[in-house]
């Protein structure tokens, strides 16, 4: 029930009674201040949708939060600058969730990559090799003993520094961006693939010699049982053999 209102210049601050529903504070600090404990405050929006529905706007300047217990803003916040934060009052990123928050789950995420807002662009090389100096590993979260798989963000720096973010120290890592090691990870894939590939032609090079010093041994071997001889001919068609198996 409305107890009192009174609106003065720009101001308007009213005091409610308390009822099951609604408790508004009597000394409001806001032109609009709902307050106490166990309360709530609902805003309904339009019965339909659409491109002119709008729910709630606020304009001008200013972060736009919302609290965590003896937090300001420790649960949302939307900062002057553009910054989100959920379970931070301070993001550091155009979005951050607060170490510790949990996993965020969704269909999919996808990035900006086209060609169109790119340039020096060149295919990474030597990415096996940066591969090869980096080590997968598992853990245990200091917070909480969840026990996960992945890398070690200082590591990975050294090797390839920019997937890696950095606290302003610029000492202590802070992130690793995952999905941009699949670069890496693709041109790594191609060259051991071409190790392969030059590996399995000299294999099928050294089966071939092989097949054909058979052959000849065979030739050898049966001229011997018919016209006799020392077996010098074998001899050295064998240690051709055992240099071509090496």
């Amino acid at each position: 029930m409305l107890a009192s209102s009174s609106l003065t210049g720009e101001e308007y601050t009213a005091s409610f009674s308390c009822s099951s529903y609604l408790c508004a504070t009597p000394n409001p600090s806001y032109k609009l201040h709902v307050g106490l404990i166990n309360f709530s405050l609902r805003v309904e929006g339009p019965p339909q949708g659409g491109p002119t529905a709008v729910l709630a706007s606020f304009g001008g300047f200013g972060d736009f939060g919302i609290d965590a217990p003896g937090v300001v803003q420790g649960r949302f916040v939307v900062k002057d600058s553009g910054l989100v934060g959920i379970g931070t009052a301070t993001p550091s990123q155009r979005f951050t969730i607060a170490q510790g928050y949990g996993h965020a789950i969704a269909d999919g995420w996808d990035t900006y990559s086209s060609r169109r807002w790119k340039t020096n662009i060149h295919t990474l090389n030597g990415a096996l090799g940066k591969i090869e100096q980096m080590r997968g590993v598992s853990y245990e979260l200091k917070d909480s003993g969840k026990h996960e798989i992945g890398v070690i963000a200082e590591e990975v720096g050294v090797v390839v520094p920019e997937v890696v973010s950095w606290e302003e120290n610029g000492t202590d890592a802070r992130s690793v961006d995952y999905g941009r090691l699949t670069a890496l990870l693709i041109e790594a894939t191609k060259e051991q693939q071409l190790l392969i590939h030059s590996q399995q032609e000299q294999i099928r090079a050294q089966q071939a010699q092989i097949t054909r010093l058979s052959a000849q041994i065979k030739v050898i071997q049966a001229s011997l049982s018919t016209n006799g001889g020392n077996g010098s001919e074998v001899r050295t068609v064998k240690a051709k053999m055992s240099v071509a198996q090496q």
